[in-house]
């Protein structure tokens, strides 16, 4: 699982630092769940081969690290998220 930061402070106040990682990694043509590291709820941005995810539809929170999808993503596939880290 590759992380990196994408967005930070810049001296104003008020913005949020968002994480970037690659979950692709985790797919496994029956896995529904995956795991991040911990992260604010409401603040997640899932990417399914280039595609964005609607939380509440395709994606839904089910923990503070952890998300499950209404699909099963298939080996081969990318699946990204950005994330705001607690």
């Amino acid at each position: 699982m590759s992380i990196s930061r994408v967005f930070g402070p810049s001296g104003g106040s008020g913005i949020a630092i968002l994480a970037f990682v690659d979950l692709s990694s985790q797919i496994d043509n029956s896995n529904q769940i995956f795991t991040l590291p911990p992260f604010k709820k409401g603040v997640l941005i899932v990417y399914y081969n280039g595609l964005s995810q609607r939380l509440g539809e395709e994606i839904s929170e089910t923990s503070n690290t952890t998300f499950s999808t209404s699909f099963v993503a298939q080996t081969g596939s990318s699946l990204f998220a950005y994330y705001q880290p607690l």
